[in-house]
């Protein structure tokens, strides 16, 4: 006996996609097995109507073939395939069983890793991962593999585990399970025949509980598509009571199967929540008429007032027609910090009504839309931890496993005090963050976020565009100085912001006045409105042209300025200024500047001041004013920043991010 060789028996489920289920087949009688090494392959053909058991037995007379009569969906054909696998009589039980979808085309030598890693490991249920198709292998482009628990007592809050790595738990894709692990678990419960899902899910979280390691290959083993079809309660062409019925049906939540999957894995406090809100919320669902029922993933940007600087996202977003993106916004506050974009918007909006915290100056307590945007896929949001309807759909994620939740925004988590406790609890149970800056994300990192749910979304604007316009305005300087009344001899400040305390304009008037008194002759234009417009009112002085947001009036001013000044509270008007080849003077430290304060950098595209006063704003003014050699290096480094921020860049780091976290977070 010691010579005999090492079975692997593999089993398979069908139904109804022969041409797919003998692409599988051919990878398996492909397969470079080291000496020693055998295959047995059962295929349990569940109903098939389009003649895969008739090619099967043609092009596989060796492959064990059982039929089932079309009603035991992929737990049931794999339960009973396993069982036959086990049962087979005069033959002793294989030393391996690989569970294999029918959709997986296996590399050449997958098996044999397969082995050889469980040999390192020996006892080891060893899953392998499976990429997409087109993509190349990588931890991001997995489709199907191993998944980690989030919280060791919440089975709905699953995310993809790395290749190498140790898993809670998998997806039955291709899945090398042991002899010694067989008998202790057993195969899949019999609760789960005629459920198409859970059945994987519940046998790895059972061996997990039982002490059965589980680790992901090295490498991913083949390649599968990932399944983006709509759960059926969602889909077209069923009529309501159809839907209703299906969130019960097999492939929603059978009772029986569902009540044992959570029973057995969900803690006895958790019970009553985890039962009740999945089916709840796919029932609610499914009562929209079907003429409605959206056919593709529906992500909601709940803006709570969708900004005028966001369009270049939108159009962007707009162009994507595997995904439907939705925008809920409610009406502004007195005190917005950014001007609303004008409808109609690139994307399809439903407005509604925002409730405001009193005295807060414009902190959403509720935003509009949430109830709405509970039934979509995923969902992309601020991390604002004062609003209260961002909280609603945070719990609902943690509980009841949809839906994914995306945010973006700075992710200051290294804040003190309670708001810095909620920012980090928050970051924690998102699918996914949308950094705006490098630093965010490494910030993201060091308080112990996966990597895989950190995209680098660098906030941006339409910064080509805006290139674009620049550069028709540099042949004809003259005439354009003359249009907008502008001297060739004196600086050309530019202040470009809403006029709130923050942007520290009154700090901008105090340098000007400290620069004209010292004899320096130089002019201030600004742009803008907003609570501090009344520094301005008394100050015929000082250009002030308002609230603006036609670009091509933007490009004019931009084209005739030395440098933009923005001492705090630094903003996307430091992408404007550089896209146009503009330096920023600005203070060295953040403040209350957003993420693109990290796009500047001192010396290379920015004057960066250490002190927040009148006199070294001012002096950083003139010396910047009376170097040539400087200003010509600065504007070099403003436009090849702006070169890398484009729009087109940001839109493809929010869909690939939008993408992954629908494919891969359960």
């Amino acid at each position: 006996m010691s010579g005999a060789p090492r079975r692997v028996a593999v089993a398979i489920a069908c139904h109804n996609r022969k041409a797919t289920t003998l692409c599988c087949l051919a990878s398996l009688q492909q397969q470079m097995l080291p000496p020693g090494l055998a295959l047995e392959i059962t295929v349990m053909d569940d109903g098939s109507s389009d003649g895969t058991a008739a090619a099967l037995r043609a092009a596989y007379p060796d492959v064990r073939l059982l039929q089932g009569d079309g009603n035991l969906f992929w737990g049931g054909a794999m339960a009973l395939a396993l069982a036959a696998i086990d049962t087979a009589a005069g033959q002793p039980a294989p030393e391996f069983v690989l569970w294999l979808n029918d959709d997986v085309a296996l590399e050449l030598d997958a098996i044999a890793g397969l082995v050889a890693e469980h040999d390192a490991a020996p006892g080891s249920i060893i899953i392998g991962a499976v990429r997409e198709p087109a993509l190349e292998p990588s931890d991001g482009n997995l489709s199907y593999g191993g998944q980690k628990l989030e919280k060791p007592w919440h089975p709905l809050r699953l995310y993809p585990a790395g290749l190498g790595l140790p898993a809670d738990t998998f997806q039955g894709n291709c899945v090398l399970v042991p002899l010694a692990a067989r008998l202790l678990l057993g195969g899949i419960d019999p609760v789960f025949i005629g459920v198409q899902g859970m059945a994987d899910t519940d046998y790895g979280l059972r061996a997990r509980k039982s002490g059965v390691a589980l680790r992901v290959a090295s490498q991913p083993v083949g390649t599968c598509s990932a399944n983006t079809a709509l759960p059926p309660w969602r889909r077209p062409g069923l009529t309501r009571w159809q839907r209703l019925a299906a969130v019960f049906g097999p492939r929603g939540y059978p009772p029986r199967a569902w009540f044992t999957m959570i029973w057995r894995h969900a803690p006895i406090w958790l019970l009553p929540v985890l039962l009740l809100l999945p089916p709840l919320r796919a029932l609610w669902a499914a009562l929209p008429q079907p003429d409605k029922a959206p056919q593709k993933p529906v992500i909601a940007l709940l803006e709570g007032v969708a900004p005028i600087y966001r369009l270049p996202l939108y159009r962007g977003l707009a162009a994507f027609d595997d995904l439907r993106f939705q925008l809920y916004q409610g009406r502004p506050h007195g005190f917005a910090t950014a001007e609303p974009a004008p409808l109609p918007l690139p994307l399809p909006v439903r407005r509604g009504w925002n409730l405001y915290w009193p005295r807060s100056q414009g902190r959403i307590a509720w935003g509009s839309g949430v109830w709405l945007a509970m039934l979509a896929d995923a969902v992309v949001m601020g991390g604002h931890v004062h609003d209260l309807s961002l909280w609603a759909l945070w719990l609902l994620r943690q509980l009841s496993g949809g839906p994914k939740l995306i945010g973006h925004g700075h992710f200051r988590l290294d804040e003190a005090g309670l708001t810095g406790l909620l920012r980090r609890l928050q970051a924690r149970g998102l699918d996914g963050l949308f950094c705006y800056s490098k630093a965010a994300a490494e910030n993201c990192r060091r308080f112990g976020i996966p990597e895989e749910r950190i995209f680098l979304v660098e906030n941006t604007l339409d910064a080509e565009a805006m290139a674009h316009r620049a550069a028709l305005r540099r042949d004809d300087q003259a005439a354009l100085r003359a249009r907008l009344g502008v001297p060739s001899g004196p600086a050309q400040w530019l202040f470009v912001a809403r006029l709130h305390a923050a942007k520290r304009l009154d700090l901008v008037l105090a340098a000007i006045d400290h620069l004209r008194a010292s004899g320096v002759d130089c002019q201030l234009t600004v742009i803008g409105d907003g609570p501090q417009r009344h520094l301005l009112q008394a100050r015929p002085d000082i250009r002030w042209l308002g609230a603006v947001y036609d670009d091509e009036i933007l490009a004019d001013w931009f084209a005739v300025a030395t440098a933009l000044v923005m001492p705090d509270g630094v903003g996307l008007s430091a992408v404007h200024a550089m896209a146009h080849a503009v330096p920023v003077i600005a203070a060295a430290e953040p403040g209350a500047s957003g993420p693109e304060h990290g796009y500047l950098v001192d010396g290379e595209n920015a004057v960066l001041v250490a002190e927040r006063d009148a006199e070294t704003l001012a002096a950083a003014m003139q010396r910047l004013a009376g170097d040539a050699g400087l200003q010509a290096r600065l504007a070099r480094g403003a436009s090849q920043t702006a070169a890398r921020l484009g729009a087109n860049d940001m839109v493809a780091s929010y869909v690939a991010g939008l993408r992954y976290v629908l494919r891969g977070a359960a």
